[in-house]
């Protein structure tokens, strides 16, 4: 089984975001586990994936702020779960994918 991890800025209604929802939800289980990490709060979307038995994260960081204490939660969070791939979604995910994956030992 291949383990995805997905960091996003939120799972309102918008492209990236639908896609996500897509993805995970149209995968074969039996081959990949998905999970998501959404930087702000839920949204929209986040119970649709929770839906498709996709395990969905919030870091609860306030829109525009960087915030150490996410980074720390998303690095506890890739030790945790392990992944195989992570995967950043739109500038901000891909930034706090790249420098989470950057601090682990």
């Amino acid at each position: 089984m291949i383990t995805v991890l997905h960091v996003i800025t939120g799972l309102g209604v918008g492209g990236a975001e639908t896609m996500l929802a897509k993805l995970v939800g149209a995968s074969d289980p039996a081959r990949f586990r998905h999970v998501v990490v959404s930087m702000v709060g839920g949204g929209a979307l986040a119970d649709n994936i929770r839906g498709a038995g996709v395990d969905v994260y919030e870091l609860g960081m306030r829109r525009g702020v960087p915030s150490a204490g996410a980074l720390r939660r998303a690095r506890a969070l890739l030790r945790a779960v392990r992944p195989d791939l992570v995967q950043g979604w739109m500038y901000h995910g891909n930034v706090l994918a790249s420098a989470a994956t950057a601090l682990l030992d």
